[in-house]
């Protein structure tokens, strides 16, 4: 009797499993290992990316670029970190609120092109702001990340006055003159007025005019290349305009013109001169 109840239960015990019992099993566990994944991804592609490191470093760089540009360290107050986040909460970072009293030898224009420039180098973009009472605001991001608001304020019981930038433009139009002279326009062709004194609400600051015919070889585009290589001063740029017959190469400091140079090609200055030959023998 004994010996038949263990024989039937070691039976039972060694019986085997069914097909589908370990499939359903394996089924249930890689529906649950798919949901964890989809829920895994779903995690990491809604997840909001935190920048606030990022904008930190930018925040210095951006305080080194204005000790860069002579403002004071003295006369940069920079206010604490403020955390900020994106409307759908993808993304997270650090803002920082400066406040810059300008020295009386900057104008708020001159500072903001040179940052505008360093910046742009670190692919961050300065706007205009509105700040009530600051002589001029800007706001830095980088797409649509505010990280930076710089308010300029005047020194403080300091009435602002013009700075005056006569003597900076006129030495600049005298290197133009030089690189002219340089790029090999001959002397008896190249025409200097006398410098005209021009001013806004900041800066006062004298414009040049230069009218230079160029030897043949010599294309308007090769000399601002010359002129660009010769005029080290900081904050120089060119812009270049075709007028009539000529060519016309602003050189400007900030958004203000120091000097123009109005270029004309000795063959089309021939062929201008040609074209009013039959005017003048008709007279």
């Amino acid at each position: 009797m004994t010996d038949a109840v263990d024989r039937e239960h070691m039976d039972g015990r060694d019986a085997q499993k069914p097909w589908w019992y370990f499939m359903g099993g394996l089924s249930i566990l890689t529906v649950v290992a798919l949901l964890a994944l989809g829920l895994f991804l779903q995690y990491w592609q809604n997840r909001p990316i935190n920048y606030s490191m990022h904008t930190a470093l930018l925040a210095d760089e951006l305080e080194q670029v204005l000790i860069d540009q002579f403002v004071p360290k003295t006369s940069i107050r920079r206010g604490a970190e403020e955390h900020r986040e994106s409307g759908a909460s993808t993304a997270y970072w650090s803002f920082y609120r400066f406040e810059v009293d300008l020295p009386r030898n900057l104008s708020p224009d001159g500072l903001k092109e040179l940052v505008r420039k360093e910046m742009l180098l670190r692919n961050v973009t300065l706007m205009d702001a509105h700040e009530p009472g600051a002589e001029a605001a800007w706001s830095l991001g980088r797409g649509d990340l505010e990280f930076a608001r710089v308010v300029l304020n005047a020194q403080p019981g300091e009435a602002r006055r013009r700075d005056d930038l006569r003597e900076l433009s006129i030495s600049v139009a005298d290197a133009v003159e030089r690189a002219l002279k340089g790029a090999g326009v001959p002397e008896e062709t190249l025409f200097r007025s006398v410098a005209k004194d021009r001013k806004d609400q900041d800066v006062r600051w004298a414009m040049t005019r230069f009218a230079a015919v160029l030897p043949p070889g010599l294309s308007p585009g090769d000399l601002r290349a010359r002129m660009g290589d010769s005029l080290t001063f900081e904050g120089v740029s060119f812009a270049t305009e075709r007028i009539g017959y000529g060519t016309m190469i602003a050189v400007k400091y900030g958004e203000r013109r120091f000097a123009e140079v109005l270029c004309s090609p000795a063959v089309e200055m021939e062929t201008a001169a040609q074209d009013r030959a039959p005017e003048q023998s008709l007279a």
